[in-house]
């Protein structure tokens, strides 16, 4: 059965929905009978878009929003949850195995938990969450990051490539500081590769309106 709020008939009522076995709209607690249109057109059953978010495309402005909502999502999971640092790390936002997991996980809670979601969507989340787990305890052993300490994730160089730097463990100090100067850094860097996209864009279209104007003459 479907659950609405309505603000002044106590926190949660049963809206009007219709009779399966008569096809006729049973009233709800008021009396008042709705056709069962009204009630599918209904915004606040309406099931939320969620929008997956892809870190690889994201502008400056649009990323450092996301670092900061996720980051917020991921301070309250692991604190409901009680979830040691084998599985969520104090420096998860370095690692992007751990970035892409949690992001997510954070994208499915919200559609489990958002207007419109069906009543077994929470259940769903913890049977994924359970999953995302295993393979979070895997990617943190194999990263190397722990509670007070945090190293790069190791890379393997095929053949062919230059060999990778591996670089020593450093002490964790303070996370959130640690956290909010990576954002800055991710966004300076974001904002880096936009104005040299612009520029690369702005040289190709003067030469192809020099080669227009050449072959004009």
């Amino acid at each position: 059965m479907t659950m609405t709020s309505e603000t002044g008939s106590g926190p949660w009522r049963h809206a009007t929905e219709p009779d399966t076995e008569t096809n006729q709209v049973r009233p709800n607690h008021d009396g008042r009978r709705e056709p069962a249109r009204a009630i599918r057109q209904q915004p606040d059953l309406q099931p939320a878009r969620i929008q997956v978010v892809n870190w690889i495309d994201l502008t400056p402005d649009a990323a450092r929003a996301h670092w900061q909502r996720l980051d917020r999502w991921v301070t309250q999971l692991r604190r409901d949850y009680g979830l040691p640092p084998n599985i969520i790390p104090p420096l998860w936002h370095r690692h992007w195995e751990l970035v892409w997991e949690l992001s997510a996980l954070h994208a499915f809670w919200l559609n489990a938990y958002g207007p419109g979601a069906q009543a077994t969507s929470p259940l769903m989340f913890q049977r994924y969450f359970a999953e995302s787990r295993t393979r979070l305890r895997d990617w943190v052993a194999t990263c190397g990051t722990k509670l007070d300490t945090d190293r790069p994730t190791r890379q393997t160089a095929w053949p062919g490539e230059d060999p990778h730097l591996t670089a020593a463990e450093r002490p964790i100090v303070d996370r959130q500081a640690d956290f909010e100067a990576f954002v800055a850094a991710d966004v300076a860097q974001r904002r880096a590769r936009t104005a040299a996209d612009a520029l690369t864009l702005l040289i190709h279209r003067g030469g192809f309106a020099a080669d227009a104007a050449d072959g004009a003459s």
